[in-house]
């Protein structure tokens, strides 16, 4: 990365410049303010470091010079420690983050690589985003890793076939996407693509939106209605919350799956519909056959090409890139912070509503994000309930999630029985002073 050192000390430039370049950065040395605002007008910087207290240009001033010649630069501050409060300031304005003098190099090269982590995944964000655009059937779902990889081979390679397909994932997991993918990769993709979920609908409703009603079938049918069969005819047909079905419209459903041949509710004329059906499950079938309340020939009808969609905590790798896409859609094209420690925690959270979860946060975040449009973690993860034994981690909460709960409030425990004493507190841990100060900042611990 291109890094700008602006500090009026020598030996601090000299050694933290050696420091920055041993990493593989690139660094230009300013010795004032007046020289970096300079340098800015020249050249690009992915980081800015700067002191607060400087000749001829303050820091206060310099931070107005980067927000004009470098608006997506990413700026700390090195502050003495009275000085602080100036740092503070300039966050709350804007600033990625300040350091208090002394400090150890190691400690600033960390938060520079944290940020050329953050840059890493923008970029790789603008490459997927380019990758997705061209794809084709797959081309509204998101993600890079190995099991949503093989999602896109099954998709591009079932869709231009006719066959039943079952969708199986949890809910929020994307099963509706895949279906429209699958369609729209298929040769009925200029056809109806007709849609019904099962979950919340009674039996005769149900009927009546998949194979339609006559007048007088039951007592609010009032007119003839189509259903979505006879509606989809030539096209597609996707069949939601289909382990929600009752035995009855399993029978019907099975029929039309055989015969393509239905009959609408109260009438006893016979019916065809040229239709592709896709079938989803929030449940694995099988279990419900062997139960008996769900039909064998039906399953294995349904069963022909199965796609299963890995819950999100089960892909973590893809949230950078997920939460970049919802940004971009609920963003209404204006930038938002992203701080590597929210990163964190949004990959180690479980997201028990998958990604429609994620996204509601995303969307919920930018509004509460205010002027400085950051976005923050305690507007997009909610406090997971607490399991039978008392913890807040959930009974499948994943391991690094649970990891790291049980750290913070381990830490918070012991700094509550050493009246906050970092020392004593760090001795008891068993870890250095700079681990724990280190720990306590990605945990939020006053």
């Amino acid at each position: 990365m291109n890094v700008l050192l602006v500090e009026d000390e020598k030996l601090i430039t000299a050694t933290l410049a050696d420091a920055l370049e041993g990493a593989g950065h690139r660094v230009e040395v300013c010795a004032d303010g007046k020289e970096a605002r300079e340098a800015l007008q020249k050249r690009d910087f992915h980081v800015v470091i700067s002191d607060v207290r400087m000749p001829k240009l303050s820091g206060f001033q310099l931070f107005e010079e980067i927000k004009n010649l470098a608006p997506d630069a990413y700026v700390i501050f090195m502050t003495a420690y009275a000085n602080v409060e100036d740092a503070v300031r300039m966050m709350k304005a804007g600033a990625h983050d300040y350091i208090a003098k002394p400090f150890l190099n190691d400690d600033l090269l960390m938060r520079v690589k944290r940020i050329e982590e953050v840059l890493g995944l923008r970029v790789e964000n603008e490459r997927l985003k380019r990758e997705l655009g061209d794809r084709g059937p797959g081309g509204k779902l998101v993600g890079h890793s190995k099991p949503m990889r093989e999602v896109y081979h099954l998709i591009d390679s079932v869709a231009p076939s006719d066959c039943t397909v079952l969708i199986q994932g949890e809910s929020g997991t994307g099963k509706t996407l895949v279906a429209e993918a699958l369609h729209q990769g298929s040769p009925r993709a200029k056809k109806a693509f007709a849609f019904i979920s099962c979950a919340a609908l009674p039996e005769t409703l149900i009927e009546s939106e998949l194979f339609g009603h006559v007048k007088g079938a039951f007592t609010d049918a009032r007119v003839d209605k189509v259903g979505r069969f006879e509606a989809a005819h030539g096209g597609t047909v996707f069949v939601d919350d289909v382990d929600d079905l009752t035995p009855g419209v399993q029978v019907k459903l099975l029929r039309i799956l055989q015969e393509k041949r239905f009959e609408r509710l109260g009438e006893t004329r016979t019916r065809e519909a040229d239709v592709r059906v896709i079938a989803a499950s929030k449940t694995d079938l099988w279990p419900r056959v062997k139960e008996g309340r769900f039909r064998e020939d039906l399953f294995f009808r349904l069963n022909v090409l199965k796609i299963t969609i890995p819950p999100l905590r089960d892909r973590a790798e893809d949230i950078p890139v997920m939460l970049g896409h919802f940004i971009r859609k609920h963003g209404k094209g204006k930038e938002y912070t992203v701080t590597p420690d929210l990163l964190d925690s949004l990959q180690a959270y479980a997201w028990p509503g998958n990604v429609r979860e994620l996204e509601h946060a995303v969307e919920r975040s930018i509004l509460l994000s205010g002027p400085d449009r950051k976005l923050k973690r305690e507007h997009m993860i909610s406090p997971t309930p607490r399991a039978e034994d008392g913890s807040n981690a959930g009974p499948m909460a994943p391991l690094k999630e649970l990891v790291a709960q049980t750290e913070s409030e381990h830490i918070r425990r012991v700094l509550k029985t050493v009246g906050g004493h970092r020392g004593r507190a760090a001795q008891a841990l068993g870890i250095t002073r700079k681990e724990l100060w280190l720990k306590m900042k990605r945990y939020a611990i006053e």
